[in-house]
């Protein structure tokens, strides 16, 4: 799963760990089983890898429905 996570560096993924709790982010680096990734807002997020159950490729969207982009 490492080597798989690490291959994604610099991409935005969801990550899941079961149940409804996600994360979306920037995967910026993986060290020792942590990897660590940046949200929409520049804040660090930091994911224990053994608690990955699913991982998505996002697609960056311009604006969000319901939301008024200026």
């Amino acid at each position: 799963m490492e080597e798989f996570l690490f291959a994604l560096k610099g991409k935005e993924v969801d990550i899941a760990f079961g149940g409804s709790a996600v994360v979306r982010g920037r995967i910026t680096d993986l060290k020792s089983g942590v990897l660590y990734m940046e949200d929409e807002d520049g804040g660090k997020l930091y994911v224990a890898v053994d608690k990955v159950t699913t991982v998505c490729e996002t697609k960056e969207h311009l604006s969000r429905p319901g939301f008024v982009v200026q």
